[in-house]
């Protein structure tokens, strides 16, 4: 009896091979397009981006510098000094903007930590924050009293933090506060890296071209606009939030940790964006509150206080960063936040609780949240 035959067992095993095949073929296929896109990546990124960053760094203008820090990436180049329109930009022997301090200082020293809006990209070395706050605390407490300027275009929290445990110490400062603008979510090396225009990538390059440019498309659809272009959108800003907010709430933690093991006072002020603010009202108020609640709980001296910077259209110009004017706001509120937050420190300068403005004391002023409460 001739034995049977299972045609359908023999048709699969003959059908695996066939399927590997294919498998095999779709994954070499794969991979020899990304290979291919990254080497087209590769030459877009030296054709265009790199002579553009180029460009940049040979400006007479440009004051940056590759850092030894590879945690900073840049810094600020120490002793740059221009003078263009009606701007004068200085960049002291420690690499901050702004005078050298006092060999011997005679009170507290005070700085402001931050990004562009606490450099003053805008603005001549008078009109800054810390100018403007040194002004006003001097009125009051002293002609001995210093704030430095601790703030980096381009820095977001994690440099910020490396800003601080580098400097700090060494520059015998006494109390600080950070200037918390929203962009400072962004993160290096992730999908929300982008908030330097280009200063991180023009001194540390990325090694993969493709992941940049995909990175960088992503990045700059959700960032959208209003007024042109120049406006981050609100989306932009709750995406920039969402994607960091846990890193970004413990590294703040972790500055707050370390600013108290070196006896420095700390406290953080929350910048709202000026996109956000219309007819009154502060449409990422709730992001604030819950950065506001978040820092709160881990022990943070916070500050949320949007009302003083309702004016949009006179506190801020077209790429949402503070107007000559919208300093001098922002520069009043610190003052209010050491004063909230750090009282000790300015009974130790001397001040006497006068009036800093025409508003009111600064023994007056209170946490504040972006509602009001």
């Amino acid at each position: 009896m001739t034995p049977s035959v299972d045609i359908t067992a023999i048709s699969r095993r003959s059908a695996r091979p066939r399927w590997r095949i294919k498998a095999l073929a779709l994954v070499l296929m794969t991979a020899l397009t990304l290979i291919a896109a990254e080497l087209l990546s590769d030459v877009l990124f030296a054709a265009i981006v790199s002579p553009q960053l180029a460009a940049r760094r040979a400006d007479p203008d440009h004051y940056y510098r590759v850092s030894a820090d590879p945690l900073l990436g840049y810094e600020l180049a120490p002793g740059t000094q221009i003078h263009r329109n009606e701007r004068d930009l200085l960049i002291n022997s420690h690499g901050l903007r702004g005078a050298e301090p006092v060999t011997n200082k005679a009170a507290p020293r005070f700085a402001v930590l931050g990004d562009s809006v606490t450099f003053g990209i805008q603005q001549s070395e008078d009109q800054t924050i810390s100018r403007l706050m040194e002004a006003q605390l001097r009125h009051v407490c002293g002609s001995s009293v210093e704030v430095l300027n601790l703030g980096v275009p381009g820095y977001g929290a994690q440099e910020v933090g490396e800003l601080l445990r580098t400097r700090a110490k060494p520059l015998a400062v006494d109390g600080i506060v950070y200037l918390l603008n929203l962009n400072d979510f962004a993160r290096r090396n992730s999908l929300w890296e982008g908030a330097d225009s280009g200063l991180y990538r023009m001194y540390s390059p990325p090694w993969l071209k493709l992941p940049f440019f995909l990175q960088k498309a992503l990045y700059r659809w959700k960032k959208g606009g209003k007024d042109d272009g120049m406006m981050p959108s609100l989306d932009w800003y709750r995406w920039l939030i969402d994607g960091t907010f846990d890193a970004t709430i413990a590294e703040i933690v972790a500055m707050d940790a370390w600013a108290r093991t070196a006896s420095i006072g700390f406290s953080v002020s929350i910048m709202p964006s000026g996109v956000a603010l219309s007819g009154g009202q502060n449409a990422l108020a709730d992001q604030q509150r819950r950065i506001d609640e978040a820092l709160r709980s881990h022990g943070v001296a916070v500050v949320d206080d949007s009302r003083p910077f309702m004016d949009r259209r006179k506190l801020f110009d077209d790429t949402d960063h503070l107007t000559d004017l919208g300093n001098q706001v922002a520069a009043t509120l610190l003052v209010g936040v050491l004063a909230s937050t750090q009282p000790e420190l300015l009974a130790r300068a001397g001040c006497h609780g006068g009036s800093t403005t025409a508003e009111r004391p600064i023994s007056e002023r209170t946490n504040m949240r972006a509602d009001g409460r």
